[in-house]
């Protein structure tokens, strides 16, 4: 079908470009738009050289189809409105995501990634996260803002994501005013930089207080008339004072009051009337300031969820400016809706408030968005394993009984000695305990398998041992091959034995070997219970 878009405005009315029927002067319904998704579809590609006159015809028109919205700010490799809606987690693990296009995150955090790339494993690099925002940051309807608010939320996927390459700490800020809107934001972040310099990562959740009624409606959102300062305006400024500082920039949309709840179904009294200036002193959309601002939006599943339209107007409004300036969205309305649906408004808010989500609204909100972001994370692989070295526990051997030797055959001791598997490395070190004839003396060496390299040494007495007063000792180094002799007596000689060893392509047995050096009117060398030694695997 080929679609006529000189008029593009005409295609959020209640108007036929192709027919010249209906009125384009009067709004429609969202559940007729988005009946309409599949006939305007072929928009889709041609809609992102059209996002500034969406702008425009945007606050004349009801809520835009879905998939509309998804094509104006959508691009290679970012999750769309219809893969997205279907598969919010509830409960699950970020594993019942799968199937989501992710998101290109390694584009929009390169302050952090560039910290965690010059990290050292010596000590946890630190990513400070500064939040910002009205009471819903702030942590107003939780039971502990310390870890249930949007910024402790955010700030454990984010660890939980990094976690594999290494000592990775991010650590959140929170800056939020209860009561406050995007004007405000702009003082609040420059005295904090002022006082702790500038953050890693600046996180926005904004919408609350600045889509509610008066504020909206007074030229304070999409308000392009001179002199005003809208959302738009002021939200812009300071998404670019974030961008020339370096910041990593991340943006919440925001859940929606309860419609139930919100005072004059979401609209404005007649007294909010007066004094309207936006736009050009219109009121929008026309009609009475009731419950018209109260719609019905049929997700991609079928099931329907009630929404403000101003909020939905917003939200869109932070989806736009976030793509334009290379802003990580974390989509909370949407999740919104996936709870809404599944829930009902009443689980998500505490009884007799409106504007303040409970902890288990924020969590299926906030908290579900930044899951996705950390599948994502995960899925692009932004966040790959740094190679590791496994940590083995020493394995100590300790004589449990004495071991005799009349021979000087050298022969294993199985009470001090492992088993080494191919290619790897050991640290051996103990002190071993001998019995046994001055005239005998005792020789010492390590069973090691076939192409195993390495050096091992002793310090004890000397080959000239005949009492315990007056023996010379020694500190001897050999190829772990060799075999060393030490100076044995009948009081109970004292030998420290250290090792390094390295096993070839042959696994095989490290292990402690010992036998009469020479022969001997009394040839017994006794090899004493305690004797130790500690096989430390370093690979």
């Amino acid at each position: 079908m080929t679609v006529d878009v000189s008029d593009f405005g005409t295609f959020w009315k209640n108007y036929d470009p192709k027919t010249g029927v209906g009125d384009p002067s009067t709004p429609v319904a969202a559940p007729t738009l988005n009946e309409r998704e599949a006939k305007y579809a072929a928009l889709h590609g041609a809609m992102v050289g059209y996002v500034n006159a969406a702008r425009d015809y945007a606050e004349q028109a009801a809520a835009p189809a879905d998939d509309q919205v998804a094509g104006l700010v959508g691009a290679a490799g970012t999750a769309t409105r219809a893969q997205l809606d279907a598969r919010y987690a509830t409960d699950a693990d970020v594993a019942d995501l799968d199937g989501l296009t992710p998101q290109p995150i390694s584009a929009v955090l390169q302050r952090s990634l560039g910290k965690v790339i010059h990290g050292k494993d010596s000590a946890a690099t630190t990513v400070r996260v500064y939040g910002i925002g009205s009471s819903v940051m702030v942590g107003g309807g939780v039971t502990d803002y310390g870890t249930d608010g949007p910024l402790p939320l955010l700030v454990a996927q984010l660890n939980a994501a990094f976690a594999p390459v290494g000592p990775v700490s991010f650590v959140g800020y929170n800056d939020g005013q209860d009561g406050s809107a995007a004007g405000d934001w702009r003082a609040r972040y420059t005295a904090w930089v002022t006082a702790n310099g500038v953050p890693d990562v600046v996180y926005v959740v904004a919408g609350m207080n600045d889509f509610a009624p008066a504020v909206w409606h007074k030229g304070q959102t999409f308000d392009a008339n001179p002199g005003q300062s809208g959302f738009v305006t002021l939200f812009e400024e300071l998404l670019s004072r974030w961008r020339a500082d370096g910041c990593d920039i991340i943006v919440a949309t925001t859940p929606h009051m309860h419609t139930g709840r919100v005072p004059n179904g979401g609209g404005l009294t007649t007294a909010e009337q007066v004094g309207i200036t936006y736009p050009d002193a219109t009121y929008t959309p026309n009609g009475s300031p009731g419950n018209e601002h109260i719609r019905s939006l049929t997700l991609p599943d079928g099931r329907t969820v009630p929404y403000l339209y101003r909020f939905r107007r917003g939200n869109q409004a932070i989806r736009l400016l976030a793509a334009k300036y290379g802003a990580l969205l974390l989509d909370a309305e949407r999740t919104y809706f996936d709870a809404v649906a599944t829930y009902g408004e009443d689980a998500l808010y505490n009884t007799g408030q409106y504007n303040h989500p409970n902890t288990f609204g924020i969590a299926r909100s906030y908290g579900d968005a930044g899951r996705i972001i950390r599948k994502s994370l995960r899925d692009t692989a932004t966040v790959s394993p740094r190679p590791t070295t496994t940590v083995f526990d020493p394995i100590r051997k300790v004589k449990a009984t004495n071991a005799n030797r009349t021979t000087s055959t050298l022969a294993t001791d199985p009470q001090l000695s492992v088993t080494a598997p191919v290619r790897s490395k050991w640290l051996v070190k103990g002190s071993l305990y001998f019995t046994g004839p001055a005239d005998g003396d005792v020789n010492l060496k390590f069973e090691v398998p076939t192409g195993t390299v390495g050096r091992w040494g002793v310090i004890g007495p000397g080959l000239t041992a005949s009492t315990v007063t007056a023996d010379p000792v020694t500190a001897r180094s050999f190829p772990i091959a060799s075999s060393i002799e030490v100076g044995c007596h009948s009081s109970t000689t004292a030998v420290d034995v250290s090792a390094y060893v390295e096993i070839g392509d042959t696994a095989g047995t490290i292990g402690l070997q010992f036998a009469l050096f020479a022969s001997s009117a009394t040839p017994s060398i006794n090899l004493q219970a305690y004797s130790h030694l500690e096989f430390i695997r370093v690979q």
